[in-house]
């Protein structure tokens, strides 16, 4: 457990806090889905081997387990991919969240 915090960490610090800003808006659509985040390793599976190729995403690094030990220019090229994703399909999963959201809480009441 300690490694898997110190992994997660690491990824932050590398990365930056604006991606953590996302992965808690993927966390939250999984959730949503019935899936569970809760590894660095699924977290990492989940955004380059799933979410980035299906919102028309390139996958800069080959191997996610790798992310890590990757070079600072691919980290550089991930973050502004992640960036620049943001206006287009990222704003557009956060509104499905947030609709979907507001319908459940209609439909509780």
């Amino acid at each position: 457990m300690i490694a898997k915090r110190f992994e997660f960490r690491h990824f932050r610090q590398r990365l930056g806090e604006s991606v953590m800003q996302y992965m808690g808006m993927y966390q939250q659509l999984l959730q949503f889905a019935g899936g569970v985040l809760d590894t660095n390793t699924d977290l990492v599976h989940f955004f380059y081997k799933g979410l980035l190729p299906a919102i028309g995403g390139i996958v800069v690094t080959t191997e996610p387990k790798r992310l890590d030990r990757a070079n600072e220019h691919s980290l550089v090229k991930e973050a502004y991919l992640i960036k620049h994703l943001e206006d287009g399909a990222l704003r557009s999963v956060e509104t499905q969240i947030e609709q979907r959201s507001e319908r459940m809480s209609l439909q509780d009441m």
